[in-house]
C-alpha cells in the first residue's frame, strides 16, 4: 500500500469513527430484510438453518461445488428451502422460477451467506500492563457455533429455540456487543474501520476496472454502464 492509499485509508478510518449513525452492516442486520427469489422469499440464515446447511454439506457451507448440473440444482434446492421455510422439490422450483431466476439463484444465495458474517467479529480481553498479546484461544472441539449458542442461552437469557431461530448476523452483533460490555475488544477491526476498508477496497477494485475497460472512451457508454452496474449486482455480497 503506497503512502498516499494509506494516508486515504486513514482519513476514510476517521470519518468513520466520528460517523454517528449505526455502521451499515450492524444496522442491515437488525433490519432483516428479505431477499427475493423471483416470487420467493428468502429470509435472513438463522443458526437452525446454518446448521441444515452444514449437516447436509451444502456447497454454499464448504464452497465445493459439483460440476454436474443436476446436483447444482438440488444444492440450490436445498438452500432455497432453508432460506424460505417451506420445502421445495426441483420440479416446483423449475415451475416456479424462469431460467433467468434460477441461474441468478446461485449468486443470491451465496449473497444471503455472505452477509451471515458481515457481524462476525473476534473479540479478546486487552493485554494488561507488562503482558502480552492474548495468544489465540484453543480450540476445544465444540465448533464455533455452539460456543454462540452458549452465550445467546447463558449471558443473554435466550431459550434455546429462540437462539437456533435467531438470525445469524443478528446473533454475531449480539455476542460481540455483550463481550465489549464485559469490557472485551476486537482482535483486529472494529465494525466502522471494516466499513472504511471496505469503501477503500471497492474504490480501488472500481478504478481498477475502469481503467481494464477505459471508461469514457467507448463509443456507447451506456452500454459499459449497463455492464457495471451488472457486475456490481452479480459480486454485492462481499463480506463487510
Amino acid at each position: 500500500m503506497t503512502d498516499a492509499q494509506l494516508d486515504d485509508l486513514s482519513q476514510r478510518l476517521a470519518e468513520e469513527e466520528g460517523n454517528p449513525f449505526t455502521p451499515q452492516c450492524v444496522a442491515r442486520a437488525f433490519l432483516a430484510e428479505p431477499s427475493m427469489l423471483g416470487p420467493i422469499q428468502l429470509l435472513p440464515l438463522t443458526m437452525r438453518g446454518y446448521l441444515r446447511l452444514e449437516s447436509a454439506r451444502s456447497p454454499y457451507v464448504t464452497g465445493m461445488f459439483p460440476e454436474d448440473n443436476a446436483e447444482r440444482l438440488q444444492a440450490l434446492c436445498f438452500a432455497v428451502a432453508v432460506l424460505s421455510g417451506r420445502g421445495w422439490t426441483i420440479e416446483e422450483l423449475v415451475e416456479e422460477l424462469t431460467p433467468e431466476q434460477a441461474i441468478e439463484g446461485d449468486d443470491l444465495v451465496a449473497d444471503c451467506m455472505a452477509r451471515v458474517w458481515e457481524t462476525a467479529l473476534p473479540m479478546r480481553r486487552p493485554a494488561k500492563a507488562g503482558e502480552g498479546v492474548e495468544p489465540p484461544a484453543r480450540d476445544h472441539g465444540f465448533g464455533w457455533w455452539v460456543r454462540v449458542l452458549t452465550k445467546l442461552v447463558v449471558d443473554l437469557g435466550f431459550t434455546r429455540d429462540e437462539a437456533l431461530d435467531c438470525p445469524m448476523a443478528q446473533a454475531f452483533a449480539l455476542v460481540a456487543t455483550n463481550a465489549a460490555l464485559d469490557g472485551m475488544e476486537p482482535k483486529e477491526m472494529n465494525y466502522r474501520e471494516r466499513e472504511a476498508a471496505e469503501k477503500a477496497e471497492g474504490e480501488k477494485r472500481k478504478a481498477e476496472a475502469d481503467s481494464i475497460h477505459g471508461v469514457g472512451e467507448k463509443e456507447n457508454p451506456a452500454e459499459d454502464e449497463a455492464h457495471h452496474d451488472e457486475n456490481e449486482r452479480s459480486h454485492g455480497g462481499n463480506i463487510a
